[in-house]
């Protein structure tokens, strides 16, 4: 836990109330992955890099492999997150959800993961 924190912390920025969207998924989720999956990720070099490890690893199920996001997912939901603290904060106004800010596109009237469009 307290290297999860840490690297929560680190990916937190206080002023913007909002994770780093550019380091957390190199930081944080590569992080939270290399743990789960400690025998097959020999060491934390990026959430790319930790997913290959993965993808690669002959032990792991097809079924587990097919349910891992992409890094382009993962940066996705980061945004999400981000839309999430935003609205904890019961500021007005709250902030639009569907921006490619939050991770979200409207694509002819219906809202998709930015990563899919």
């Amino acid at each position: 836990m307290k290297q999860i924190w840490m690297t929560l912390c680190s990916c937190y920025d206080p002023l913007a109330g909002q994770l780093d969207v550019h380091r957390t998924p190199d930081s944080l989720v590569a992080l939270l992955y290399h743990l789960k999956y400690a025998k097959h990720v020999p060491c934390k070099h990026g959430v790319q890099s930790v997913l290959s490890h993965i993808h690669a690893s002959k032990k792991i199920s097809e079924l587990t492999k097919s349910r891992l996001p992409t890094p382009e997912r993962v940066s996705t939901t980061v945004r999400n997150v981000n839309w999430v603290l935003q609205y904890w904060k019961c500021e007005e106004p709250c902030p639009d959800p569907v921006s490619l800010q939050f991770g979200y596109v409207m694509v002819r009237g219906v809202p998709h993961y930015a990563d899919a469009v």
